[in-house]
């Protein structure tokens, strides 16, 4: 019995609450067979003994695939209104997630397809990524609650339809680990030729002089990672998106008054974030922050060809904070830069382009700061893209439709 693309459709975009049923592994091969869910997608199920009978598994996947989706959308209908206040108390990703608008299909199948100045995400593969995750350090001090940014943004890439490599493999790396490992991702060109776009998200202590910090407390640029997939001949003429939560120094931004917009008492000093991820009153005088790097490089020359590109063309690197400052990130509730990023992707990926996205993570990390007793803290993300295109997340479609 062939499986409608509509009932693939609801499959992918609920495949999370599959780990609630107690499936066997021939359902699952069966849904791999299908092509209905990756590889990458198969090893972060868990799978279980059946101990139900076949119709009572089968009356739950049904009940999943028949599962009404979130309003479909088009690109530009809405208004997009910032909270007051960032990160917001009791604020639950999932639930933001699972309840992510998706495009209307009629509408965005042009642009889907790469008319419009877009770029086309219609391959078998919407995009790869990677989330490297690093918390337990030699001498640095561990990253409490980069776990929740690391779990948050697989939900997220997931629910849009993206490959996201199992985070149990890209967990506590080294800088020769990150440099070959990334190595062997980028030489499996039959994968990437198939996908859309690539996403590598970086979570770790870095410094100054564009370095990401491994746990043995060696170093690696961000232009060197950079290098490794600009260079790949199957993402060649494709968007390449590298996330980097990390420092960029130790100077903490204080920050200066607004005279933009009058601002009312509530706005003002309404709830903040506490100071990165120590509750140590000790720590208030020196609030312990992440490390980080901010990539400034200038693409190769490369001869004039028609047919050619700049080796560093359709490429996008946003980073937590600017050059020389520290990036803040919670024991609990994680960074401040990855949450805003789940957060508006979330609400506003069905009808912005990546670059408008971004903007409102820039000003919704802005809003946010630290509480102490002596002096509140602020953060600038930023991003800079050598986009040629625009690029949507299209949450709904797939190459599979």
């Amino acid at each position: 019995m062939s499986m409608e693309t509509a009932h693939k459709r609801h499959l992918i975009k609920n495949r999370v609450k599959l780990l609630d049923l107690i499936v066997n592994e021939e359902f699952i091969s069966y849904l791999r067979s299908t092509s209905t869910l990756s590889r990458a997608m198969v090893e972060d199920i868990e799978i279980g003994l059946d101990s139900r009978d076949g119709e009572s598994l089968k009356g739950q996947i049904v009940q999943i695939v028949q599962q009404p989706s979130s309003p479909a959308s088009s690109p530009l209908e809405e208004e997009f209104e910032l909270p007051s206040e960032w990160p917001l108390k009791d604020w639950g990703y999932l639930s933001e997630i699972m309840n992510m608008k998706l495009c209307d299909q009629n509408t965005c199948r042009p642009m889907f397809n790469g008319g419009n100045n877009s770029y086309p995400m219609n391959a078998p593969c919407k995009g790869r990524v990677i989330v490297i995750n690093n918390e337990e350090f030699v001498k640095k001090a561990n990253r409490k609650g980069t776990d929740r940014d690391a779990n948050s943004l697989r939900e997220l890439f997931l629910q849009m339809g993206f490959d996201v490599l199992p985070l149990k493999n890209w967990k506590n790396l080294t800088a020769t680990e990150i440099r070959t490992k990334l190595k062997h991702q980028s030489q499996q060109l039959k994968e990437l030729y198939d996908c859309s776009s690539f996403i590598c998200a970086i979570l770790s202590h870095g410094t100054t002089g564009n370095m990401v910090i491994g746990v043995d407390e060696d170093e690696i640029s961000v232009q060197e990672i950079k290098d490794i997939f600009c260079k790949c001949k199957a993402l060649s003429g494709k968007p390449k998106i590298f996330i980097v939560q990390a420092c960029q120094g130790e100077e903490r931004d204080e920050g200066c008054l607004d005279h933009s917009f009058e601002r009312s008492t509530s706005s003002s000093s309404g709830g903040r974030a506490e100071p990165s991820e120590s509750l140590d009153p000790s720590a208030i005088s020196k609030p312990p922050v992440d490390g980080g790097d901010f990539v400034d490089g200038t693409p190769e020359s490369m001869q004039s060809s028609p047919t050619s590109l700049p080796t560093y063309a359709d490429t996008l690197v946003a980073n937590a904070t600017t050059e020389g400052m520290a990036a803040w990130r919670h024991s609990e509730d994680g960074s401040w830069f990855i949450q805003a990023i789940v957060y508006v992707f979330a609400k506003c990926a069905h009808r912005m382009e990546i670059l408008d996205l971004f903007r409102q993570v820039n000003n919704l990390v802005a809003i946010a700061g630290t509480r102490t007793t002596k002096s509140e803290y602020k953060q600038a993300s930023t991003s800079s893209s050598s986009f040629r295109r625009k690029l949507y997340l299209f949450p709904g479609m797939s190459g599979i439709d």
